[in-house]
């Protein structure tokens, strides 16, 4: 009898013990992982792809910047802000009015379509719009002044490019471009006029390391763009116009997220153990 209630036993106490953890996340998806949706070979599928990568790295940055404010805060007596690590600047490198736009493009849009689509948008000006192997380009013309969207998708790397042109019948000027390139091995490249990111991510969607640089103002032109691929990736490319060209700066690595900034003056440094704060992106 003994010997099987002792077993009965040890088992009753490994039930109750177990009882007492909390259960594993396993196989939740946070909005920082990474999460593919469309792997389709065309500029809708590679755009979309593109969000998602942004998607995951701005959700890791505000996510541990509001946590790490939100910690400031309650431990404050009201004057956070004027805490030397409170983070005042807030994150959306990427954030163009081109995507509005160039969200639609497709070889299926027929210039019908495109009529009624970008009607709004247009504001009574005159919409051409065209699409023929991987390239897109849509204009709002009213006299001699004109608004013209491009894009560019290139199969081989499932690279991207995206432009927004406009003219008032005397210079032509570049007002924004977006640039999207996979690295191979998980890893990603994005830069736009005064934006550089370059994110890794795990086998399993996590993010594994990023650097994204802001600049001061636009700096980054036709002579350094990265589409459709560059056969040797240079070292050091987000930094590459020098620290001192920036605003704002966030690295992450060994889940540490380092916030650099010099909106307020002179720069400052503030460094977020993402492992202290790992709750704050399942609320």
């Amino acid at each position: 009898m003994r010997r099987i209630v002792l077993p009965l036993l040890l088992a009753l106490c490994l039930l109750l013990c177990s009882c007492g953890e909390e259960p594993a996340p396993g196989g939740v998806r946070t909005p920082d992982m990474l999460n593919i949706t469309n792997n389709d070979a065309d500029f809708a599928g590679c755009l979309q792809r593109f969000d998602a990568v942004c998607a995951a790295l701005e959700a890791k940055v505000t996510v541990l910047e509001g946590a790490h404010n939100k910690k400031i805060e309650t431990n404050s007596d009201g004057s956070y802000f004027l805490d030397e690590n409170y983070i005042l600047t807030g994150f959306s490198p990427f954030s163009l009015k081109l995507r509005a736009q160039v969200a639609g493009f497709s070889d299926d849009l027929t210039d019908a379509d495109a009529q009624a689509l970008y009607r709004a948008a247009a504001n009574g000006k005159k919409i051409e719009y065209s699409a023929k192997n991987n390239e897109y380009s849509l204009r709002f013309v009213e006299e001699a002044q004109s608004e013209t969207y491009t894009a560019v998708y290139d199969k081989t790397n499932d690279a991207l490019r995206c432009t927004f042109e406009s003219d008032d019948g005397v210079t032509e000027t570049l007002e924004e471009f977006l640039e999207f390139l996979p690295l191979g091995g998980n890893a990603y490249a994005i830069q736009s006029q005064n934006a550089r990111c370059e994110i890794r991510f795990r086998a399993d969607g996590s993010i594994d390391s990023f650097v994204c640089t802001q600049a001061q103002s636009p700096i980054y032109g036709e002579e350094d763009s990265i589409y459709p691929g560059v056969k040797e990736w240079p070292s050091d490319w987000a930094l590459a116009k020098g620290h001192d060209a920036m605003v704002q700066i966030q690295t992450y690595s060994d889940d540490v997220l380092i916030h650099e900034d010099c909106s307020g003056g002179p720069w400052k440094e503030v460094r977020i153990n993402a492992a202290g704060y790992a709750s704050a992106f399942y609320e």
